[in-house]
């Protein structure tokens, strides 16, 4: 029952030029959506998601239920699970 909490999901998509990338995908749907990056939070468990979101200027969480590693060093909110969610927002 996810699907309530959001307005729309993407993907990387290998074959198209303009989102084949995290970094990418993200720029264009700031850009689409006439976002201010400050406002922006990205979920992810992966160095790339955290990559992605510092080159966008987004705030990132890491998602330490995921499959993912990232040093301890890197500066960024962090959530064990997926209830933790709720006290970050």
């Amino acid at each position: 029952n996810l699907n309530q909490y959001f307005d729309d999901y993407y993907s990387v998509n290998q074959e198209d030029r303009s989102i084949n990338n995290k970094e990418k995908l993200l720029k264009n749907i700031i850009e689409e959506r006439a976002l201010f990056s400050q406002n922006c939070t990205y979920i992810g468990d992966t160095s790339g998601d955290l990559l992605a979101s510092q080159l966008n200027d987004i705030n990132f969480i890491f998602a330490e239920w995921g499959y993912g590693v990232i040093p301890e060093n890197e500066k960024c909110l962090r959530a064990n699970e997926f209830s933790e969610l709720k006290k970050i927002f």
